[in-house]
């Protein structure tokens, strides 16, 4: 409940300023920044049919602010995110893998326009646990060019030695898999090296 009242009290700041503001990259900003709080309320709502509605509100938000400023990269991403979330109330396989790929396209529209380590952070996060290892690694690539922060970088390297766990389990080439290896093995003694363990 305590959260409820954070989150309703948070959107009613955001719509006064919303309603405010002239500029229209402003409003865009705003209403991604409401989306992705309209987006973590349903995750408190009590009924499946209270999160569909609130995951809905922020989808409409995200779509307005795409609408509003189309160079937004963060109102793609929380599309995406919104998107992502949805996914658990499709009833069909088809319907979810239909849904993920509009996730996948938001996140790389994101990415395009304008590349960053929290989108490309985010579409690895997308790709691990879609299962889909060879994008992963991709991303995972494009992520530690933007990452600045040393720390958080090394912090999320399990992801990537998971994914090269599955390049070895899932029988890919050997030469594929050691490069990946030697590369898993360097993460990790500089993540040690860092404190991590």
């Amino acid at each position: 409940q305590d959260a409820n009242k954070f989150f309703a009290a948070a959107r009613k700041k955001v719509d006064f300023l919303i309603n405010n503001s002239q500029s229209h990259d402003v409003q865009a900003t705003l209403l991604a920044n409401k989306a992705m709080l309209l987006r973590n309320m349903a995750r408190f709502q009590t009924t499946r049919a209270a999160q569909e509605k609130q995951s809905t509100q922020a989808l409409r938000c995200d779509e307005l602010a795409i609408s509003k400023d189309p160079e937004l990269w963060n109102a793609y991403l929380q599309k995406g995110l919104c998107l992502w979330q949805m996914s658990e109330f499709d009833k069909s396989e088809k319907a979810y893998n239909n849904r993920l790929k509009e996730v996948e396209d938001s996140f790389w529209e994101s990415y395009a326009t304008k590349p960053n380590s929290l989108n490309s952070f985010t579409l690895c996060q997308f790709f691990h646990n879609t299962y889909q290892t060879t994008p992963f690694l991709e991303c995972f690539s494009k992520y530690e060019l933007l990452e600045k922060n040393k720390r958080f970088f090394l912090f999320q390297t399990q992801l990537y030695g998971e994914a090269v766990i599955r390049l070895w389990n899932w029988d890919y080439p050997e030469e594929l898999v050691n490069e990946h290896l030697r590369k898993a093995d360097e993460l990790l003694e500089q993540a040690i090296d860092a404190g991590f363990n």
